[in-house]
């Protein structure tokens, strides 16, 4: 779920999008291979980020709504 959801963002925002190919022309990836695991880890870290940010916000708005 993390590599889906990271990839959709990853493509979808043009500034990640772009992060991804400098990061790839940076370690000079040239093999078909290691550019897919590159994009894999890439899309796999993007997903795990968004992810903690949801769950973040998700655990202080109920923190905020609590009923106590």
């Amino acid at each position: 779920m993390f590599l889906v959801g990271g990839g959709i963002l990853s493509h979808g925002l043009p500034p990640l999008h772009h992060l991804a190919e400098q990061l790839s022309l940076a370690l000079g990836v040239t093999g078909q291979g290691t550019g897919l695991l590159l994009s894999l880890l890439f899309d796999a870290l993007v997903g795990i980020v968004a992810g903690a940010l949801v769950l973040l916000g998700v655990t202080l708005v109920s923190k905020l709504f609590a009923k106590k």
